[in-house]
């Protein structure tokens, strides 16, 4: 069990630091490895914990108990998570 397992199916903030991509011919003096990445917050419900990422959805439709479909969802590697709290539980 993991720091994340405890937050399955709940509403989350989650604070975490995002990718950069360049693209086109960028010189290795450039301003691209000279920033800083973003710190990125997302808010969702935490759907999936694997053992290098998370799944955060926006939204979900309940069709029944047992079928649940979701929508808007966003796989985050959990070496790039900064911090996670919870908002209510919803599922």
């Amino acid at each position: 069990m993991t720091m994340f397992d405890a937050f399955l199916n709940q509403v989350v903030q989650i604070s975490w630091i995002d990718s950069q991509t360049a693209h086109g011919w960028t010189n290795v003096e450039g301003e691209f490895t000279d920033v800083d990445l973003p710190l990125m917050t997302s808010y969702g419900i935490l759907i999936g914990v694997g053992p290098e990422s998370i799944v955060l959805v926006a939204d979900f439709l309940r069709h029944s108990p047992e079928s649940i479909d979701y929508n808007r969802a966003i796989r985050i590697p959990k070496g790039c998570i900064k911090s996670i709290r919870p908002m209510e539980t919803v599922i």
